[in-house]
């Protein structure tokens, strides 16, 4: 398991009908002529965030920017010191990565779609921001999964904690760098789909197992439904580029 990280933003109040959609770039595979497909390293935060719902989207807050809105959108409550440590300290011997479970499953699926695979390019990201500069690839596009929060949340106050996580998804032409796909996606938000326009929302799996107590969660238990949701949030990234 990662070393966990933090991130903060600054929230700016605006009201419901300030909120301006949010526009996708969709994929156009005839102009696109995309075959093959790198994945860009170092997607997933080393955080495992632990947030329970402090209302900010429901009392018409919001941050500036769609990173800033998926970082309060998608895992948007308080979290405490003590809720990250048992975290930390329940996973830290699971033997569980994210990051390298969610690029195979990446992987698998682009396959499947028909892309061909390409090896994982890029290092780690520079305090989760957008990159500037992608590495270099003999690969047609780059897909960058830029997530900004991971874990798990109380999407609803009174609720289970259940996984949550927050992204930008972008493909990027390797021989001019535009942007031939970008897309947000907002899982287990306890969001509806009008806060912000246009981006994907996504509840939990009707498979998925909350909990009400962190110190109820078993590291297994916990992996386990991680891995529900990096395997619908994959599924819903390689469907953006059919």
């Amino acid at each position: 398991m990662k070393h966990f990280l933090t991130i903060a933003v600054s929230a700016l109040a605006l009201s419901a009908c300030a909120t301006k959609p949010y526009i996708p770039t969709l994929y156009d595979a005839s102009s696109a002529q995309v075959r093959s497909i790198a994945i860009v390293d170092d997607s997933i935060p080393d955080e495992l965030g632990a947030n329970e719902l402090a209302s900010a989207s429901g009392t018409g807050q919001a941050v500036a920017g769609i990173v800033g809105y998926l970082v309060v959108g998608a895992m948007e409550g308080i979290e405490t010191n003590s809720r990250v440590n048992a975290l930390k300290t329940l996973m830290q011997s699971s033997g569980f990565d994210a990051e390298a479970e969610f690029e195979k499953m990446l992987s698998a699926k682009l396959a499947a779609a028909g892309f061909q695979n390409m090896a994982v390019v890029g290092g780690p990201r520079n305090k989760r921001k957008p990159i500037k500069d992608y590495p270099a690839s003999p690969a047609d596009a780059l897909l960058d999964v830029q997530m900004t929060n991971f874990g798990m949340q109380k999407a609803v106050t009174g609720q289970e904690w259940r996984p949550a996580s927050a992204m930008i998804v972008k493909l990027v032409s390797t021989k001019d760098d535009s942007i031939l796909v970008e897309n947000t996606i907002s899982y287990n938000s306890g969001l509806t789909s009008g806060a912000m326009e246009g981006m994907i929302y996504m509840s939990p799996s009707d498979t998925s197992v909350g909990f009400m107590k962190i110190k109820d969660m078993t590291a297994p238990e916990v992996a386990a439904q991680m891995r529900i949701m990096l395997d619908e949030v994959s599924s819903t990234i390689v469907a953006l580029l059919r």
